[in-house]
């Protein structure tokens, strides 16, 4: 994993999080709570997993060609979705549940965009708020996810779809592809992660707990 919560409050902002031979973000043992926002998520083995009773807000974030179900989740979850994009996913959403239906309310999803992935949504309701259509990124295999002005993206209401401001993780695009190491250091018991790109911040606020995963 990329970065993990097993038991605190997280402001995950930022990030380009890719290629991970597990989750990009694993929420879990114990409940997750705070913020992902603003992040590019590619190339895992999943974006994210949500276990315990997790209620991380998902906003604003980009999940890009993830190589299995971009955002995965046990029903404890209360998860809430907002404005994200999911674009050439397996799956966009998947909800796992012992009775194999559709999501209870406690998790939430509002106003997501979905695009070509082979599945939107999987044992979780689609909301009537969601977006399709071509997202119109200026160059997504370069890593430049800025939109054209048709762009489902940018809402009559001036709310954005997706990255609020991805010029910032272009950089971070650049320096992945040309092998320059980009790391995140954190400290399981120090109560602070910090990205070593400013453009970058993971910070959370653990609580003393054990993550088998």
């Amino acid at each position: 994993h990329a970065v993990r919560n097993t038991g605190g409050t997280m402001e995950m902002t930022r990030n380009l999080v890719a290629d991970n031979a597990r989750a990009g973000a694993y929420l879990g043992n114990k409940s997750a709570h705070g913020t992902i926002a603003n992040n590019l998520f590619t190339g895992s083995n999943g974006e994210i997993w949500g276990y315990s009773g997790s209620d991380v807000e998902l906003r604003n974030n980009v999940f890009w060609k993830s190589r299995q179900a971009a955002v995965g989740f046990r029903d404890s979850c209360r998860l809430k979705l907002t404005r994200n994009s999911f674009a050439g996913n397996p799956v966009g959403i998947v909800l796992y549940s012992q009775s194999k239906v559709s999501a209870p309310a406690g998790a939430t999803a509002e106003g997501n965009h979905y695009w070509q992935n082979a599945k939107d949504t999987e044992n979780f309701e689609k909301e009537a708020s969601a977006l399709s259509g071509d997202p119109l990124f200026v160059d997504a295999a370069g890593g430049d996810f800025r939109v054209a002005e048709a762009s489902p993206f940018i809402r009559a209401d001036k709310t954005t779809v997706g990255l609020e401001k991805p010029e910032l993780l272009l950089p971070l695009w650049q320096a992945y592809k040309s092998g320059i190491a980009v790391t995140t250091e954190t400290e399981e018991e120090g109560g602070t992660a910090k990205a070593s790109e400013p453009a970058s911040s993971v910070s959370t606020t653990p609580v003393n707990g054990s993550d088998s995963s």
